[in-house]
């Protein structure tokens, strides 16, 4: 009696969320950003280490799906010796003019004289056809040369 409870219970589930009409699509969002100039608050104290703090401001172009998008980023940072968390708030705006806003949430690693961050990014909200819109995914972004060179990222999203 217990297995044809459990079978029933689960194909209700099944059926349930295959009526709901959600559908789950996962999209590769490639996009690379570089400083804005003149818009930044970050400053750097001490010499070893050294730490880098504060606020500075993204924008860039990339790629959600196949569609060209233009990305803002306005994120903190807290790096000792280019190493440590940082994050912010991404704003994917696409050429209807319609917006997704991403939080991110990433950690960045000193490779040379670069970087490789690691971030994880939750929808936050949308506007357009991306009002509604739910989801999340995580990707790599690398940056060859010092705080403030281009940042290039590969990010798998999965949206609702």
């Amino acid at each position: 009696m217990r297995r044809i409870l459990v079978a029933i219970a689960l194909g209700s589930a099944m059926l349930v969320a295959g009526c709901s009409g959600a559908q789950v699509d996962s999209i590769p969002f490639d996009f690379s950003y570089e400083t804005d100039s003149g818009t930044n608050s970050s400053a750097k104290i001490g010499s070893d280490p050294v730490i880098t703090y504060g606020n500075i401001s993204f924008s860039g172009k990339g790629t959600l799906g196949t569609a060209p998008v233009d990305v803002a980023l306005q994120a903190h940072v807290l790096f000792t010796d280019g190493t440590g968390p940082s994050g912010g708030y991404l704003t994917v705006t696409d050429a209807a003019g319609d917006e997704l806003l991403l939080q991110l949430v990433s950690e960045a690693t000193a490779k040379g004289s670069g970087a490789v961050v690691e971030g994880d990014f939750t929808v936050v909200t949308g506007t357009g056809h991306w009002a509604g819109v739910t989801g999340n995914g995580n990707g790599v972004g690398e940056r060859g040369e010092a705080l403030g060179a281009p940042v290039t990222w590969h990010v798998d999203l999965t949206l609702e």
